[in-house]
């Protein structure tokens, strides 16, 4: 039976792949998109000529549905809006660390007037809430056991509060890399589940293979959150890097570590993702990282999670109380 995220996105696996920032491409995406999920382009902050140009790749790799990541920030989404003006993608995943009513308000009737539907990712209640009334088809509700930019809620305990407060689907995302977790998210209410690590070690990835590699090195407590001067922290393999902002915020009051922050984000993945520096760049992780041991295809990765979910729910069945 279609749930009701597969039939809103016209997909055929209730998966979405994360929005991952200048990592999440055409070919991955696409990728994704194929095998029946929701591949997600991660060009919230990028120019608006490299984003017209993932977007017409993707578009030549994938007739499935797909989305753009927008940052509901101003200054970013005017810009976006442009994009998605020339583009007309099929799916718009809203992202902010936290929600502007007023932009969503402005924004989400527009690109819905020209047939794109809304996906808004939330990390707390409130966005959730905000979401929903300004028109989302769709909320995931993401913890911070997630890579990239996290908040201050488990997964466990955000997706059933989101869940009882809102009507729309609910994707759950953070820490979801196999079928424990798959069912997890579940059985907390979710109706389809999000994931971003897992595919960072997809053949279809072209990131440095050294990245790649030390994500599936890693172990219980490789990672660590930084970058909370900028009141938007995120979570990477702990290196060299993530000691100096460390001890940079430490060192420093808020305003000046700030400053000294400011860019690193799109800096930080550059070196670690790309060029392969481990040490000093950042490789945007969740903490169930250390569940991933082996390099899959997209599709494969996407078919073991629901299918050993699928015998995880299953097995329930059997439990008594």
């Amino acid at each position: 039976m279609t749930n009701r995220v597969e039939k809103i996105l016209g997909i055929k696996k209730p998966v979405i792949q994360g929005a991952m920032a200048f990592t999440s491409l055409a070919p991955l995406v696409s990728a994704v998109s194929n095998a029946g999920g929701l591949g997600v382009l991660g060009v919230g902050y990028m120019p608006k000529d490299a984003s017209i140009v993932e977007i017409e790749k993707t578009k030549k790799l994938t007739n499935k549905p797909f989305a753009v990541n927008v940052i509901m920030q101003e200054g970013l989404v005017e810009q976006a809006d442009e994009v998605l003006e020339e583009t007309q993608p099929p799916v718009v995943y809203a992202d902010a660390m936290r929600l502007n009513d007023s932009l969503c308000q402005k924004y989400f009737p527009i690109w819905q007037k020209k047939g794109m539907k809304i996906i808004v990712k939330a990390s707390y209640l409130k966005d959730a809430i905000t979401a929903e009334k300004a028109g989302a088809n769709l909320v995931i509700a993401k913890g911070w056991e997630g890579g990239g930019h996290v908040s201050f809620e488990s997964t466990m305990a955000l997706v059933p509060q989101i869940v009882n407060a809102i009507s729309v689907p609910i994707i759950a995302a953070g820490g979801i890399v196999d079928g424990r977790s798959g069912a997890a998210a579940f059985a907390l209410g979710a109706e389809g589940i999000e994931m971003g690590t897992a595919f960072l070690v997809s053949d279809e990835l072209s990131i440095n293979s050294r990245a790649k590699d030390a994500i599936i090195a890693a172990g219980d407590m490789s990672t660590v959150e930084v970058s909370y001067a900028n009141d938007a922290p995120f979570r990477m393999i702990a290196n060299k890097l993530s000691e100096q902002i460390r001890k940079t915020e430490a060192t420093h009051l808020k305003k000046a570590a700030a400053e000294k922050e400011q860019g690193l984000d799109a800096d930080a993945i550059r070196m670690g993702m790309y060029q392969g520096d481990t040490e000093n760049g950042a490789i945007m992780v969740g903490q169930d990282l250390a569940l991933i041991k082996s390099r899959k295809s997209a599709k494969q990765i996407i078919d073991d999670v629901l299918g050993d979910t699928r015998k995880v729910l299953d097995s329930l069945n059997d439990i008594e109380f």
